[in-house]
């Protein structure tokens, strides 16, 4: 290719900015995945259900890497105030996704009318991360999958 390591990193500014410009690649494609999986799904519950089931799914493959998303905020925190606006915002596209498939199935009678929407779209989002980050640690994938389908217990799924 001929490009130099140097050359490679000035192009975009310097390390960092190859990090944040990865790092923004890889959020944003994550999570128009994820949305499709929500928006494709024939049902609301269904469309949840199936966005941690491929989180459990896929995991073992992703072991040794695990979610980038994941690592990095595990990583950063909110130390660094572009990887946490890089973060935020993309979590919160997801977390707005998952509240609206959770709207969809109170309204449809699949989740009980009582439920905290917004809080449960959080929860459902953590836990997502809980399933990557457990994956990586050695959970077996009937363990990825059974916290998957208790997550949605949690929140009310009928």
């Amino acid at each position: 290719m001929g490009l130099s390591r140097q050359s490679f990193y000035n192009a975009f500014g310097g390390k960092r900015e190859v990090f944040l410009a990865a790092l923004e690649r890889y959020a944003a494609e994550r999570t128009d995945a994820q949305i499709a999986l929500l928006s494709d799904a024939p049902a609301p519950l269904q469309g949840l259900r199936d966005l941690l089931q491929a989180v459990a799914a896929h995991a073992p493959d992703r072991r040794k890497l695990g979610c980038m998303s994941v690592a990095t905020a595990s990583a950063f925190g909110d130390e660094d105030a572009d990887v946490s606006a890089i973060l935020r915002r993309h979590g919160l596209r997801l977390q707005k996704a998952m509240q609206a498939s959770l709207s969809r199935a109170r309204d449809d009678g699949q989740l009980q009318g009582d439920t905290d929407l917004p809080l449960a779209a959080q929860f459902l989002r953590t836990t997502q991360h809980g399933i990557s980050l457990a994956a990586r640690t050695g959970a077996t994938p009937a363990q990825l999958r059974g916290m998957a389908e208790l997550a949605l217990r949690a929140v009310g799924a009928a």
